[in-house]
């Protein structure tokens, strides 16, 4: 590491699964950023980014914690919006990888979603890229996540979705890990319960997901032709939007953006 003062420690990441969420997300840190540094994984990984920013204003005085940050996929373009960006992740390893690919993005904590090391109202908004399924206590979150917003604040999460078995099973068959997944009556359900309005709903991720996910390994290591692959992937993102607004197909999405507004 550097001087040891830009990356914290927070508190109260213990418990075996706990232990278990850290290896796993270790062991997971490089492949991550290789994947995600590909010109192929990139691509639909920011399409997802725009996604959740559109919730939120555009640049101005805003606080923003990328909350289980990982390797800084959301983080690299919080930073060219906002002045004060905070990233926190469970796996030290992950965010010495972001100081060595990105030393301009600071203000890095490893802490624990559950417990998380900040003073109450501290952000304007909280951002969960991935976040929340990997989450041992969801009421427990919600409440940390409604405790260090200002009244008003906006919470962001972008979650696999599995409103219809077909998608759950095929989620099954592909993924190395069995992760949680979410009804979006459940997302709503927590939200509601910790005290936050719902302000939107997005459904994302149908062929253009599968694909660029399925392939992710395959093609991490190619750069070349890199106008084409981004191309290809404009050509997926555009499939994936069509899909998005067939009623019938809508709900076979393998994510959603929900979107919940803290008390005032």
């Amino acid at each position: 590491m550097t001087d040891g003062r830009r990356i914290e420690v927070g508190a109260r990441t213990t418990e075996e699964q706990k232990r278990e969420e850290i290896e796993a997300a270790r062991t997971e840190a490089r492949a991550s950023m290789k994947n995600y540094e590909s010109v192929w994984h990139a691509a639909y990984a920011r399409y997802q980014n725009r996604l959740m920013l559109s919730h939120l204003p555009r640049g101005g005085v805003y606080h923003v914690l990328d909350c289980g940050c990982g390797v800084g996929v959301l983080l690299n373009d919080l930073v060219t919006r906002y002045a004060f960006v905070h990233g926190l992740d469970i796996s030290l390893e992950s965010l010495e990888l972001i100081e060595r690919s990105h030393p301009a993005l600071q203000r890095l904590v490893v802490g624990d979603a559950e417990w998380l090391p900040y003073r109450g109202g501290a952000f304007d908004a909280v951002l969960l890229r991935g976040t929340l399924h990997h989450l041992t206590d969801l009421a427990q979150g919600m409440r940390e996540f409604r405790r260090v917003l200002k009244p008003g604040g906006v919470l962001v999460m972008l979650e696999p979705c599995s409103d219809v078995p077909a998608v759950q099973w095929g989620r099954n068959l592909l993924s190395k890990r069995k992760e949680k997944s979410f009804k979006v009556t459940e997302l709503k359900a927590l939200l509601s319960s910790a005290g936050f309005s719902i302000l939107g709903l997005r459904r994302t991720g149908y062929v253009g997901f599968t694909v660029t996910y399925l392939l992710r390994e395959l093609l991490a290591g190619l750069s070349h032709p890199a106008s084409l692959l981004r191309k290809l992937v404009a050509l997926l993102i555009a499939t994936d939007e069509m899909l998005s607004r067939i009623p019938v197909v809508a709900r076979f999405s393998v994510g959603v953006v929900v979107v919940g507004k803290a008390p005032g």
